[in-house]
């Protein structure tokens, strides 16, 4: 159970790992921007702190983003994701990749 098979990981501190990284712990609240902590935990603090997740600010009201706004995060996950798998596939392999996912549902249709 503490060791995979198989690395899960092929990008960051953890690539190629396959036990559990202790110092990979609360990693999050020094490398990443105050806004951007403040903003991930307005929007799904509630549910980091129901999955037992400590937060990293103090409790705050929840927040909702606008239809445009969850739009535009949609699209830069998408054309993320579609960068990262272009390196590892090919072009055409993230492409076939991505809709292979989208035809199971992974990748969100809304």
């Amino acid at each position: 159970m503490l060791t995979l098979n198989k690395p899960s990981e092929n990008i960051g501190d953890a690539a190629g790992v396959t036990h559990i990284k202790s110092d990979n712990l609360g990693k999050f609240s020094n490398a990443m921007n105050l806004s951007t902590l403040t903003k991930i935990e307005a929007i799904a603090g509630s549910v980091l702190a129901d999955c037992g997740y400590k937060l990293a600010l103090p409790s705050q009201p929840p927040m909702k983003l606008s239809m445009y706004e969850l739009r535009k995060a949609q699209i830069c996950d998408a054309i993320n994701f579609l960068r990262y798998e272009q390196r590892q596939r090919g072009f055409s392999g993230a492409i076939r990749f991505f809709m292979a996912l989208r035809s199971i549902n992974i990748v969100n249709r809304k």
